[in-house]
């Protein structure tokens, strides 16, 4: 028993034998002056033997008693401290139990109860696992030989995950316990497997655009006037058409990739940075001087400062435009300088009349636009 324990009992004894000293000095120097000192201390008459005795017993006794009134109260408090911790504990909404080093487990909250019923001194293996022996690596026994926090994921058989939080614990007799938080993480776990795997669908799309795609950042000025821009991410139809490479592109600004832009696409700075700083979209076609291509550009923010450019080379169209421009105004030197007449029908109607045609029929072009060709063979 530690001496805190009885501390009264040592009091009350004390105080005894103060008052027994008391006694003895008062007699000697006070009541009675015969006889020495030693004999009125320590061999006092009968009665006075007697009346010592009994007050050194009372205040004995009262240290006794004391003591149980002190033990009881702390007792009460005890429990009821522990009964408000069991009720906060049985509130959680967590898996939370005493696991002792022969595995049993002293105790377990409601949410555990619920969980897997009455686990009260059962092996945790059996409530936990339904095996018959321990586990072969078990991660709480670590904390009774290190004495240190162990943090594991743990799946049941139902499909439910948990993180588990294993402290080391020391109950009122001082043995050394495991203690058990299990936080229920399997809507965590479902939302990061869903994640996952619309990020797959979203990569496997992005991956096989075959449209250009570049999510950017603008960088401007102290004046907040755009300067030049960071890739941050590309795909792989961005390498196809630009022939750039993801190595020399991502995290370096446009400047440094090419520095030649600023001298060749002024205009372009301006037209990223109000998409990225206004939030407003644009679509464009622009011929790429540094690249010497075509391109046509969609541009929006989904976030200010930053924004996202779908691009598509339309070199080969632009030539076919330009080649198809260059043929009809070859066909109409052609058409005009000829004798004889010469319209065009499309979908059925006159789109085209050259001058021989409206001098053999007596009508102007304007005239004979939008005819059908009855109506023209009426009149010729």
């Amino acid at each position: 028993m530690r001496l805190h324990k009885v501390r009264f009992i040592i009091v009350g004894f004390v105080v005894g034998m103060l008052y027994w000293i008391s006694e003895g000095f008062l007699h000697h120097f006070i009541f009675d002056l015969e006889g020495t000192l030693m004999e009125h201390l320590f061999y006092p008459i009968p009665h006075e033997l007697y009346m010592r005795l009994v007050i050194m017993i009372l205040f004995i006794l009262f240290g006794v008693y004391s003591f149980k009134i002190s033990t009881k109260r702390a007792q009460e408090v005890t429990n009821t401290e522990r009964q408000r911790l069991y009720t906060l504990l049985d509130n959680l909404p967590a898996l939370v139990y005493l696991q002792a080093e022969d595995y049993s487990i002293r105790y377990a909250n409601r949410y555990f109860r619920e969980k897997f019923r009455d686990s009260n001194n059962k092996k945790c293996y059996e409530v936990l696992f339904h095996f018959n022996q321990p586990c072969d690596k078990c991660q709480i026994s670590r904390i009774f030989v290190d004495k240190t926090p162990v943090e594991v994921e743990w799946e049941n058989k139902r499909g439910e995950f948990y993180q588990i939080y294993n402290y080391p614990f020391e109950d009122d007799n001082k043995e050394l316990l495991a203690l058990s938080l299990g936080i229920d993480i399997t809507k965590r776990k479902k939302a990061e497997k869903a994640l996952r795997k619309s990020k797959f669908r979203y990569q496997s799309l992005f991956d096989n655009m075959l449209e250009g795609f570049a999510l950017c950042k603008i960088i401007t000025d102290k004046h907040n006037n755009p300067v030049d821009f960071i890739y941050l991410e590309i795909n792989d139809a961005f390498e196809e058409l630009t022939l750039l490479k993801r190595e020399d592109v991502i995290g370096k600004r446009i400047t440094e990739v090419l520095p030649e832009i600023k001298n060749f696409e002024p205009n372009l700075f301006e037209i990223y940075g109000k998409v990225a700083l206004t939030g407003e979209t644009t679509k464009f076609e622009i011929f790429f001087d540094p690249l010497l291509i075509w391109l046509s550009i969609s541009v929006y923010s989904f976030k200010k400062g930053y924004f996202v450019t779908v691009f598509d080379n339309i070199t080969e169209r632009k030539i076919f435009e330009e080649n198809l421009l260059e043929s009809e105004e070859k066909f109409r030197t052609i058409a005009e300088q000829s004798f004889m007449g010469i319209f065009i029908i499309q979908d059925g109607f006159i789109t085209y009349a050259n001058e021989s045609m409206s001098k053999i029929n007596g009508y102007s072009i304007q005239e004979m636009m939008n005819w059908t060709p009855s109506e023209l063979f009426d009149n010729v």
